[in-house]
């Protein structure tokens, strides 16, 4: 049993140690890519077309901002595409040549009957191969500069990626927010960065895990093959489609900041979404591949998918053996890397946010951080136990959320 204990404690630290490092390498790779290979842009788009769609499903508030800010772009990509379901928000708004805006009239609209609408918009688009449709979320501010790196990168490719990815991360939080959603947003860092950064040979090219729905371009073509975006989960099933297909992504250099949820209960609605995303993996397996090196894919993928639950698991037998067997060692060498680990993830989260280790952490958000662990395994089971118990209802928590407002 002393050997059993040992292989969870070194399972558990060593995959926290590598998403740490790999949390490192995404962002030297962000700070080395943008200061040289790509500092100087292609002037010349040889052919690429790039569609972006917001969807406004939440935060209907900042829909003029928003229009605002995507109108800068329209010189650098084809279309602008708003997707909206209330028309008052057109209202005295006036758009310019390459902006259009769509009214969802599903009474049941959710993001995906809102991309579904934007993607069948471009059927008229007879170049797919060389074509991409770009996702934000109505909150979100990217740069020119996203743009027109996918268009240099894309100049030196030989084949073009499947998918080209921003990779989220939880910034601004609103003054409303609570305190433990703030925490718990804070070390979703880990996350953004080390599993859905660059591999750990610190290349941006890699197979395909999932899709994170604000700050994703998508191949038109490819698109078009996996049957476009799924009935609910815009970015989750859809990278799990494209995974089997064995298609590549391309790991952008850019962060895309999103908003905080508020309460409790958003951020177990967003989770349950997720979850219902993550399940579907074993529908989408029978879809697409159930092959031998199919089944390699589905378990790497839904070992990703649940790692907080393993790790929670492996954790919960390691502390009940100490307490059983009145040795707590292995649980105090677990605990104790655990902090240190979590204390150098929210380091790199004041890199992110600020540019800079403003401070080291004053002793009431050190002693708060040694929560950042607890408090991301609750989340993630009490999500779970939620899901399953009001999965036959799930279609609601992919409706509007009026209360992100």
């Amino acid at each position: 049993m002393d050997i059993l204990i040992n292989v969870l404690t070194i399972a558990v630290l060593g995959q926290e140690l590598v998403i740490l490092l790999k949390s490192i390498f995404t962002l030297r790779y962000i700070s080395k890519y943008r200061k040289s290979q790509y500092s100087h842009f292609s002037n010349a788009n040889k052919g690429t077309n790039i569609f972006l769609v917001i969807p406004v499903h939440e935060v209907q508030t900042v829909f003029l901002e928003s229009l605002a800010h995507f109108v800068q772009f329209s010189s650098v990509v084809n279309q602008i595409i708003f997707v909206i379901d209330n028309p008052n928000l057109l209202k005295n708004v006036h758009v310019s040549e390459r902006v259009t805006i769509l009214i969802d009239e599903n009474k049941n609209s959710t993001k995906t009957t809102k991309l579904k609408l934007a993607q069948d918009s471009l059927k008229h688009c007879v170049d797919k191969t060389n074509s991409y449709i770009g996702v934000y979320d109505v909150d979100a501010r990217p740069s020119e500069e996203v743009f027109q790196w996918i268009i240099t990168d894309l100049e030196k490719r030989k084949k073009n990626p499947a998918v080209y990815q921003s990779i989220p991360v939880y910034l601004e939080a609103g003054k409303l927010t609570k305190r433990i959603v703030k925490q718990y947003y804070q070390f979703h860092i880990r996350r953004s960065l080390g599993v859905e950064g660059v591999t750990l040979l610190q290349n941006n090219l890699k197979s395909i895990q999932y899709l994170m729905g604000s700050g994703m371009f998508i191949n038109l073509q490819v698109l078009s093959n996996v049957g476009g975006f799924p009935k609910l989960s815009d970015d989750i099933e859809l990278g799990y489609k494209l995974a089997f297909s064995r298609e590549k992504e391309v790991i952008l250099p850019f962060l895309s900041p999103v908003d905080y949820v508020n309460t409790y209960r958003d951020m177990i609605r967003q989770h349950m979404r997720i979850n219902y995303g993550t399940l579907s993996i074993l529908n989408v397996y029978k879809q697409y591949d159930s092959t031998v090196q199919g089944n390699g894919i589905v378990i790497k993928l839904f070992i990703d998918a649940l790692l907080e639950i393993w790790e929670l698991l492996f954790i919960t037998i390691i502390i009940a053996y100490g307490i059983v067997d009145d040795n707590m060692f292995p649980t105090m060498v677990l605990v104790t890397a655990l902090f240190m680990i979590e204390h150098t993830h929210n380091l790199l989260f004041q890199v992110v946010r600020y540019h800079k280790m403003k401070k080291l952490m004053n002793v009431f958000q050190l002693c708060m951080s040694t929560f950042n662990y607890p408090i991301l395994y609750a989340v993630r089971l009490f999500s779970m136990i939620s899901f399953y118990i009001l999965k036959n209802s799930i279609k609601h928590v992919f409706r509007k959320n009026t209360t992100k407002e």
